[in-house]
């Protein structure tokens, strides 16, 4: 069972897939918060695997993007510390970015 923060993370991601119209079923899971940030895997069938990055603001989490890969500016541009990320790794071939791969929200 999840603690209260990683309750409010996957509330955050899952709102934030909802409103990029992702699938409507899909795995999340909280990987790893550090400071004021956090990542989470997400899963869903016939898709490439991708995490979500978020930042703590106040006492709510904010998704700031979703995608396979994410480059070193991209941690700075946010205030994220880049051990959150995943260095010289990626979930599948990309040009890296922000880019959003397509995700649920809710069970699989």
């Amino acid at each position: 069972m999840s603690n209260p923060t990683q309750q409010a993370i996957l509330a955050a991601v899952q709102s934030f897939v909802k409103r990029h119209g992702g699938p409507s079923r899909y795995e999340a899971e909280v990987e790893r918060i550090e400071g004021l940030g956090a990542r989470v895997r997400v899963r869903a069938q016939g898709i490439t695997p991708a995490l979500v990055y978020l930042k703590r603001r106040g006492q709510s989490w904010e998704a700031l993007a979703l995608g396979t890969a994410f480059k070193p500016e991209f941690f700075r541009k946010h205030g994220l510390p880049s051990t959150l990320g995943l260095p010289g790794k990626s979930l599948a071939p990309s040009a890296g970015g922000d880019s959003f791969q397509r995700s649920g929200t809710g069970p699989m």
